[in-house]
């Protein structure tokens, strides 16, 4: 009798973990996000080349195209180089919200900034970027002249 009992007890348990699983694995507990990859028409913005010392900034804009209010929790780059504003934390439905990204020239070559910007309501951070290309420009206008009357 002890010994059906015990059975009994670990089919029971077996049951609820089987259960407790299929719960899981459903969207019966899941927080149902929205599709954002359509919030920002144009992810990747190229400044093109620019002198060290010129102004490297550029504008993204994101919109709210749903019927619900969404908020930005996070905005993370991955340089310290990279400095972003937005002028707002929420963003009405039907309305947008400008990024303004500004990178420190602090060197030559080719950069690429990458901003992770996250919303409560998304499930991945939309992914911004910035490239820019940093010469010495006078340098080389001078070579590119000096190379033309020569010839």
């Amino acid at each position: 009798m002890i010994l059906n009992r015990k059975y009994i007890e670990y089919a029971i348990f077996i049951a609820i973990g089987l259960i407790g699983i299929y719960l899981i694995s459903s969207n019966i507990f899941k927080v149902h996000k929205i599709d954002c990859t359509n919030l920002v028409t144009n992810n990747i913005v190229d400044i093109g080349t620019i002198e060290k010392k010129a102004e490297s900034k550029a504008n993204f804009i994101i919109k709210n195209p749903y019927n619900k209010n969404l908020s930005i929790v996070n905005i993370a780059t991955d340089c310290h180089c990279t400095v972003v504003n937005c002028n707002k934390n929420k963003i009405k439905p039907g309305s947008s919200a400008i990024v303004e990204v500004m990178y420190d020239n602090h060197s030559y070559g080719y950069f690429e900034q990458t901003i992770e910007i996250s919303i409560d309501e998304c499930s991945f951070p939309i992914q911004l970027i910035l490239e820019v290309l940093l010469l010495k420009l006078s340098s080389v206008l001078y070579k590119i002249n000096r190379t033309f009357l020569k010839a």
